[in-house]
């Protein structure tokens, strides 16, 4: 199988995909800004300081998402499928995002405390919009049919 083929198989070019690509990147980044806004100051005021914290959770979740075939219809056929499916992918892109925090790639550590809020309030921001998405996509498919 070529590489072109296997993305192919990973990522649909439809307008599913791309809203999910969007919502999965805000998810992310509203993850990140609230984080920012907490121990930081205003996300806004330092938009350098905010991509370099959101970089790596977005390279992550890149790999996991293709990896893992998450821009199909397939991802989200079902919420349940949509949990089932964008939950490991998240461990996948947490490890890999720390990772990338851990190097001097990025600034940052990878702290204890810091892994663990990022699965559970990360993780609850991904995994829910996907479940949403799988339900906004059963009901859109019922209506264009």
């Amino acid at each position: 199988m070529s590489t072109t083929s296997y993305f192919r198989s990973r990522v649909e070019p439809t307008s599913l995909a791309a809203g999910l690509v969007v919502g999965d990147v805000l998810a992310i980044a509203t993850f990140i800004a609230a984080g920012r806004q907490e121990h930081m100051g205003q996300p806004i005021g330092d938009p350098l300081g905010f991509l370099d914290t959101l970089a790596p959770f977005l390279i992550g979740w890149a790999i996991a998402a293709l990896i893992g075939g998450l821009y199909t219809r397939d991802a989200v056929l079902t919420p349940r499928r949509a949990i089932s499916w964008a939950l490991p992918a998240w461990i996948l892109a947490l490890l890999i995002g720390m990772g990338l925090r851990a190097s001097s790639l990025f600034t940052g550590t990878a702290a204890p405390t810091f892994v663990l809020v990022t699965f559970v309030v990360g993780g609850t921001l991904l995994v829910g919009w996907r479940a949403l998405a799988a339900v906004i996509a059963s009901r859109t498919e019922r209506i264009d049919e």
